[in-house]
């Protein structure tokens, strides 16, 4: 309490600049006001809860609104009712367990018993404590509050022993213990259905009496086998596709009917929601990270004592191939004087290359009619990856494996500060050194499944523990017979994923990697075109997750038009947003499945073209594999709606051919005039135009089953 009114005004005065309350935005203050507003009896458990989350999305950088704190308020006032509703639920009373410090064992055989050195019976119950009423001189088995038909365990605690700590377990009955599964309600087509959770179930279950609830609406047919826990058939009416509401945010999954049934909300439904899913990935991802280290390191020490050689930290030498270089006929030899070199790159730079002439990768020499000069550039070393199932291979010092003939090794001269130096075996920077060094890797890895390389990185998969470990075996006896060397450091194990090339690789598919798509959200409106071409590019990189590029970036290429002049507004504005936002939130593309179905889409607009090729996986849901798009020419442009469908049909399918010739799939369309013209078993309109004829001559070379798209 201030006495002093001018000591209290100058403290409010030195809080409100403390706290930079200039810089507090809507949210911020309404948050505030929500969290200082819980000052009752019965809202410090939620304040204090609140706080805790708000502090959880800060450490995450999300924001805090007054809406999402207010669903988080109503959830948590939601778990504390079904938690009193299960507590007022249980028939029996709660049971008191003592939980007992540990303490040495002493034997228990002849409690009841006189033993020696320790006095009468009579006089042992005295130290003694009664588990069942709590009271001192007797012990649980002559407890005047047994009913005689209890069996009872005889367990006694000797008076004056260590504290004990009491746990309430509810609803504890020998011969009817049932365990209360935690319940919600949801919203299912604007009805209100209470479900129990049971994240072990695949599928979510309603009662017949719900089904009739939500309109009664027609049933299809189960497709598959539906199993209970201990393997029984569980007979159902059918299923429905119906719509619901987690947090907030709309849904449409299948539900199935039986009659007679509590209605239960499975793994189908649950995991559409974010916190679900990332409570799971929490618990599978530890479970499953302790496994595959354990693997990861077997796999790793299991090659290194099998082969030694590939491991030694030594400059490998590849035994099959020397790299040759040639030059055009009457060429005058080049010779570049060499580069000053910064005063703090001099130590690192002479450190280098004394490194290389120690390992016989230059040599000194004083005549030379070729020379060029040194590039000091400083190499990043790459970071850890993770994963489970896949294996990343790094060859250590690439190009410098690779021993140059000696013809070559008068072209690869480098002129320092220091003097002339030979490369005796292939540098970095030699124009056709990736070219070389390729060709040497695919050879190594030729045969072998599951086996993909780029330059020194080389990538193992497959789907089982076993067949990957003989898969890695093959490729690093083939390594030792090359003489090539790995970095043991920079390659990963038996991995459930690896970033490979700018890409997240795993066993669902592959996806961006989120810190090179991070640098895309983060960067700023071009100022000119040269910016914007930079952006394009970066973009076009991850066009392949990106459905309908063609579209988004419309409104960005013809700012790269040489004739148009440059007026940045906010339609350019609205699509590059959209670009960065596309990409920086890609979902997963699925690997190609050779047993799975096959489905093409396509679709045309102003701007472009494009399509997506997806799979049906078992589960009878289509997941995209790649996405298609590019955009039209000013002559195409002119064309007629039918002609643009039918160009983004066939573009589509040629991109796809490497996955679809040779197999039936599935073409989808929005279009329905195109299916007289490239329908099954109909002959062509004699009216139709030449375009069409002949695109619909290209498509008769696959087999196709076509599909009209309803909802385009």
């Amino acid at each position: 309490m201030f006495h002093d009114p001018l000591e209290y005004s100058n403290r409010i005065s030195e809080a409100v600049l403390d706290s930079k309350l200039a810089t507090m935005s809507t949210d911020d203050w309404s948050v505030f006001l929500f969290l200082r507003g819980l000052d009752g009896p019965g809202d410090a458990a939620a304040k204090a809860f609140l706080m805790q989350w708000a502090e959880q999305c800060e450490r995450k950088k999300e924001k805090v609104t007054l809406a999402l704190i207010h669903d988080e308020w109503l959830r948590f006032l939601q778990l504390k009712q079904q938690t009193k509703t299960v507590a007022a639920s249980s028939p029996k009373q709660p049971l008191s367990v003592n939980k007992v410090e540990k303490k040495p064992v002493r034997n228990t055989s002849n409690h009841k018993t006189e033993t020696k050195g320790h006095g009468s019976e009579s006089q042992s119950k005295k130290e003694f404590t009664c588990f069942k009423c709590g009271e001192q001189g007797h012990c649980a088995p002559q407890c005047p509050q047994n009913s005689g038909k209890k069996k009872t365990v005889k367990r006694w605690v000797k008076k004056g022993a260590k504290k004990t700590q009491s746990v309430r377990v509810d609803n504890l009955d020998g011969n009817q213990s049932k365990s209360v599964k935690p319940s919600m309600w949801v919203n299912v087509g604007s009805q209100m259905l209470k479900f129990q959770l049971d994240t072990g179930s695949e599928i979510t279950l309603i009662s017949e009496k719900s089904w009739k609830a939500i309109g009664a609406p027609e049933l299809e047919e189960v497709p598959h086998r539906i199993a209970c826990a201990n393997g029984t058939e569980m007979i159902v009416k059918g299923r429905v596709l119906v719509s619901f509401e987690l947090k907030g945010v709309q849904y449409s999954e299948y539900a199935y009917v039986r009659q007679e049934f509590t209605n239960l909300i499975g793994m189908s439904w649950l995991a559409h929601s974010p916190e679900v899913r990332e409570a799971l990935d929490v618990v599978v991802s530890t479970v499953t990270t302790a496994v595959a280290e354990k693997d990861s390191n077997q796999l790793r020490m299991s090659l290194q004592t099998e082969f030694p050689k590939v491991f030694e930290d030594t400059l490998g030498l590849c035994t099959k191939e020397k790299a040759q270089v040639r030059t055009l006929p009457n060429v005058k030899p080049t010779f570049k004087k060499s580069r000053p070199v910064p005063y703090g790159s001099e130590k690192p730079v002479e450190a280098e290359l004394k490194r290389l002439e120690n390992m016989g990768v230059i040599e000194r020499i004083s005549h030379s009619d070729w020379a060029s000069p040194t590039v000091v550039v400083r190499k990043k070393d790459s970071g850890k990856l993770k994963g489970k199932i896949f294996s990343q291979i790094d060859l250590k010092d690439a190009y410098l494996q690779i021993e140059l003939d000696p013809e070559a090794q008068k072209l690869a001269v480098i002129n320092t500060h220091l003097g002339l130096f030979k490369y005796k075996r292939m540098p970095f920077g030699l124009k056709p050194a990736p070219a070389i060094f390729q060709k040497v890797v695919d050879k190594l890895t030729n045969g072998l499944p599951g086996v993909a390389s780029y330059l020194d990185d080389i990538i193992v998969s497959a789907e089982t523990m076993h067949e990957h470990e003989h898969i890695l075996k093959l490729l690093f006896a083939r390594l030792e017979e090359y003489g090539l060397k790995v970095s043991l450091e920079k390659c990963a194990f038996a991995k459930s994923e690896i970033k490979f090339l700018g890409f997240i690789v795993n066993g669902n598919g592959r996806k961006p990697d989120p810190q090179k798509t991070e640098v895309i959200r983060g960067m700023e409106s071009p100022k000119n075109q040269k910016q914007l071409a930079s952006f394009l590019g970066a973009i076009c990189f991850y066009s392949r997750f990106v459905p309908k590029l063609s579209d988004l970036r419309g409104p960005l290429d013809r700012l790269m038009k040489q004739d148009v002049d440059w007026k940045w507004t906010n339609i350019e504005q609205n699509a590059f947003d959209r670009l960065k936002n596309s990409v920086a939130d890609a979902t997963m593309l699925s690997h190609f499945k050779e047993d799975w179905k096959i489905v093409i889409a396509a679709d045309a607009s102003q701007y472009g073209i494009g399509g997506v090729l997806s799979h049906i996986n078992p589960e009878g849901q289509e997941v995209p594999i790649a996405h298609f798009a590019r955009s039209l020419t000013e002559t195409e442009k002119r064309y007629s709606q039918i002609e643009k469908e039918g160009l983004a049909l066939v573009y589509t399918v040629k991109k796809c051919h490497k996955f679809v010739f040779g197999r039936k799939f599935s073409l989808q369309t929005d279009h329905k005039p195109l299916l007289a013209i490239f329908g099954d078993n109909k002959d062509l309109p004699v009216h139709s135009q030449n375009r069409l004829v002949r695109w619909a001559i290209t498509l008769l070379f696959v087999q196709l089953q076509h599909k009209l798209c309803v909802d385009g």
